[in-house]
Parts: C-alpha cells; sequence; structure tokens
C-alpha cells in the first residue's frame, strides 16, 4: 500500500514538473519580446552596476547615480552609432572610386590570364593542328537515294490551351515595405523600453535582491547572495 502510494506521488510530481516545464516553454516563446528586452536589460544593469558604485561613493543617493549612469551609456551609444552612421556614409562616398579600381584589377587578371591560356594552346597542341581549324573529321551525310525516301514528317497538333486564372496578389512592393515596417516596429518597441527598464534595476538592486533572497530558505539564502554576488562579477 505504501509502495502505491509513493508511486502515485511520484507520478505527479513527475506530471508537474513536465507541466511546469511545458508552462515555462511556451511563456518564453510567446513571451520571447518581453523575455529578450528583459534579458537584455539585466545584462546592461550587471555592466553598469560598478559604475553607479562609482557615484555612490561620492554620497550620491542610488536613484541619482543610477539615472547619472543610464544618461553617459545613452550619449556614449549616441556618439556610437553617429560614428557609425559617419563612416557607413563616407564608405557609400568613396564606392564608385573602390568600384573602378576593382574593375582595372580585374581586367589585368582577365588579360593575364587569356595571354596565360593563348601561350599553353602554342606549346601544347600541335602546328597543323594550330594552322588547320578544320582539325574535325565531317559527319557522314546518308545517300541521296535514302534522303528521298523518307516520308514527310506529320505534322504535330497544337499544343492544348492553357487555362489561365486571375488571382489578385498583393504586389511585393507592399510586401517587402509591410514585413520592414512590422519588424521595423518590434525592434523599436523593444529597444525603447531596455533604458527604463536597466533604470529601474539599477535603482532598484537592493531591493530586488533582497526579494530574490526572500524566497530562499534562511539556510539557504547566504549561499544565494554568494551566488548573486558572483554573478554581477
Amino acid at each position: 500500500m505504501t509502495q502505491r502510494v509513493e508511486e502515485r506521488s511520484g507520478l505527479r510530481s513527475l506530471a508537474i514538473l513536465v507541466t511546469g516545464l511545458a508552462a515555462v516553454i511556451a511563456l518564453l516563446y510567446f513571451g520571447r519580446a518581453f523575455c529578450i528586452t528583459l534579458v537584455i536589460s539585466t545584462i546592461l544593469a550587471f555592466l553598469l552596476e560598478p559604475f553607479v558604485g562609482l557615484f555612490m561613493r561620492a554620497r550620491l543617493p542610488r536613484g541619482f547615480a543610477s539615472f547619472l549612469v543610464c544618461t553617459v551609456a545613452l550619449f556614449a551609444l549616441y556618439l556610437a552609432g553617429l560614428a557609425m552612421v559617419t563612416q557607413a556614409v563616407n564608405l557609400a562616398d568613396d564606392l564608385p572610386e573602390f568600384t573602378q579600381r576593382l574593375n582595372v584589377i580585374v581586367d589585368r587578371i582577365a588579360v593575364e590570364v587569356d595571354k596565360f591560356e593563348t601561350t599553353l594552346y602554342k606549346n601544347v597542341v600541335p602546328r597543323r593542328l594550330q594552322n588547320d581549324p578544320r582539325g574535325a573529321t565531317p559527319e557522314p551525310q546518308p545517300p541521296a537515294s535514302s534522303r528521298k525516301k523518307r516520308n514527310p514528317s506529320v505534322p504535330a497538333a497544337p499544343p492544348p490551351v492553357p487555362e489561365v486564372r486571375i488571382h489578385q496578389d498583393r504586389s511585393p512592393l507592399v510586401q517587402s515595405v509591410a514585413g520592414y515596417v512590422s519588424s521595423f516596429y518590434e525592434t523599436f518597441l523593444m529597444i525603447s523600453f531596455v533604458p527604463f527598464l536597466v533604470y529601474f534595476t539599477l535603482s532598484w538592486s537592493e531591493h530586488i535582491s533582497r526579494t530574490v533572497l526572500a524566497v530562499y530558505r534562511e539556510s539557504d539564502r547566504p549561499r544565494a547572495g554568494r551566488s548573486w554576488i558572483a554573478i554581477a562579477s
């Protein structure tokens, strides 16, 4: 009897584990945009936490220090994007000259390859075949009598007329523009939430850490706290 109860409890635990795992996978799949944004924000918060500590050493409150760090990080990101855009514009301006140089190099290589092929042809192919372009033997022609005895070919039947159905589809331009706008909107929406989540994580890091540690048992909290500090490091 006790064995049956243990088996039922084991099956129940397995069913709960499988159900919870399926729920987590479904949550990660359908909420992937939010999960990706949250993970990126958490990683950025971990990276910016030492700078917040530097500002807090100047006796600044955590909220104001987090705001300064996020502002400086956004300004640095803006400068990096501006530099990348400037380099891309300069590259686009220099592209015609670069293409012209590349064409000159390709033409020189093609000329050298043609010279090599001509030299190889003169050294490998015998001279009698080089002087006589009609080296190949002509194909034998059938006798005139057999050509006369051939029956005239029967005209082939006309091919069947294919059935044409008119189906109005969306133009490729509209589809491409709609897909581009949709992907850009989703990406912009995700990026717009990152600064707020980073600031929230930095300013509330102590409260979040206490809340997370409260989930564990009192005996396991020191080890969980050390793990949290190790992850941050």
